[in-house]
């Protein structure tokens, strides 16, 4: 491990004196410039000696080298959630022969959050829409939902969370469900539910054989998604975890729309213009998955905040304790989902750390997936996780941490890490710098 590091170190300074034909890249705190791409570093590193000289390993001192790629082109829609949504549930209720039932909204497990996975490695890596990830048999059931001279690629996903319907006396009725999510679903908008019936599947891994059954839905206030279970399904699945999910005709803002006051709904965020709708609508039909140009995660200079925190991690680390551990259960738990089955997160070593924000972000862009180029050589398969902590006004339960922490689903794909923004941390940071950790196993 100290060999790779210092031979890239190697590699980097004697690039370094010949850069006038190598194109100058932003530098971390605390780090150098990095004037090579990582492919032309990794070959000149491997004729270097590696005796020549001393190097501590980065997890020692936190002194990284990174750079993120500018090109637009590298940043695009991700028409799937990174990461369950079930945090943005305020309130799931169904009523069944008058009687009102809650909806238990859980903490996904992990066959969920493998179902959620192949959804989203489906649409990144076919460049596909999410409703072609279903069989013909539920595309076809969704297409009958949807308005006359309407397709199914027009529909992204933009919920995703476990579920469990209350096992009740009566029989043979259907149930008038109603979740209240605190994300800007506007009366008259498209939406339909997907509801995944998880009872064939054998193991955590047996995802494809959930049972999908599209239902129509409405919005009748902001925020609220109401729907009609039919007797039938309701049967086979109350008391049982089943998936549920929405699919509607435009991204939308997660956090910060709606909340609770005194027992009342608030709306908080104004609701959207039907010119602001038409653009949204075009800015997906004609750019597919690709964002606008004036929209960029970029590197940015630390706060005082941000300082703060990576100076407990500096402690933590010097107390030998194993990375994960220093960030909040709930953090910890969320890169546990996003890791293969029974991964050892006390494993995960961290080799880069970075303050980024992000400019001219706009709410309909939902979940957002940046490609970035860092001096480490990380492989592709290598089993990885990003945590991006947020600097949020009105903090919720830090855990005594100065910042926010989630994790966020990363993939190493040609040697570069994609790594996928949700939107409520792109809201924050625009704001304020946040600050992105990317753990990886150890590397050989």
């Amino acid at each position: 491990m100290k060999k790779i590091i210092a031979l890239l170190t190697v590699a980097l300074a004697l690039t370094a004196v010949f850069s006038g034909c190598a194109k100058t890249t932003p530098q971390s705190a605390d780090s150098a410039a990095m004037p090579q791409t990582q492919t032309e570093a990794q070959t000149e590193a491997q004729t270097m000696p590696s005796e020549s000289v001393e190097q501590t390993l980065p997890e020692d001192d936190f002194d990284f080298s990174s750079q993120i790629l500018s090109d637009p082109s590298d940043i695009c829609y991700t028409d799937v959630p990174g990461m369950p949504t079930q945090d943005f549930v305020l309130s799931f209720e169904d009523v069944r022969n008058g009687k009102t039932h809650e909806v238990a909204v859980e903490e996904p497990d992990k066959l969920t959050s493998n179902a959620l996975s192949d959804i989203y490695n489906f649409v990144q890596t076919e460049q596909r829409k999410p409703v072609r990830y279903f069989d013909e048999e539920v595309q076809k059931a969704v297409e009958e939902l949807l308005p006359k001279g309407a397709g199914v690629d027009i529909l992204h996903m933009t919920e995703f969370m476990q579920i469990r319907i209350e096992k009740a006396e009566d029989k043979n009725c259907d149930a008038k469900a109603t979740a209240v999510i605190d994300a800007d679903y506007i009366p008259n908008r498209l939406v339909i539910v997907m509801v995944g019936d998880r009872r064939a599947c054998k193991d955590d891994q047996d995802f494809g054989a959930i049972e999908w059954t599209p239902l129509k839905a409405s919005v009748t206030e902001v925020g609220k998604i109401e729907f009609v279970l039919p007797a039938e399904l309701v049967e086979r699945v109350e008391g049982e975890d089943i998936v549920f999910s929405v699919l509607t005709d435009r991204i939308g803002t997660h956090g910060g729309v709606i909340r609770y006051e005194d027992g009342e709904i608030v709306i908080t965020y104004p609701s959207k213009t039907a010119d602001d709708t038409a653009i949204v609508q075009e800015s997906v039909g004609e750019s597919g998955t690709k964002l606008p140009e004036s929209f960029k995660v970029r590197r940015e200079e630390e706060t005082e905040t941000i300082r703060e925190e990576i100076s407990e991690m500096r402690t933590q680390r010097a107390a030998e304790k194993p990375f994960i551990s220093f960030y909040p259960l709930t953090a910890q738990r969320e890169a546990q989902l996003l890791l293969p089955d029974g991964f050892d997160t006390d494993s995960l070593v961290t080799y880069e750390i970075l303050s980024v924000d992000c400019v001219n972000y706009k709410h309909t862009y939902g979940d957002v997936l940046v490609r970035f180029s860092f001096a480490t050589p990380f492989k592709d398969g290598q089993s990885i996780v990003a945590m991006l902590g947020l600097e949020r006004e009105n903090q919720t339960d830090t855990d005594g941490h100065a910042l926010d922490w989630v994790a966020l689903r990363a993939e190493v794909k040609d040697g570069f890490v994609d790594i996928t923004f949700p939107q409520v941390g792109l809201e924050v940071m625009e704001e304020h710098p946040a600050l992105l950790a990317v753990l990886s196993e150890p590397l050989t």
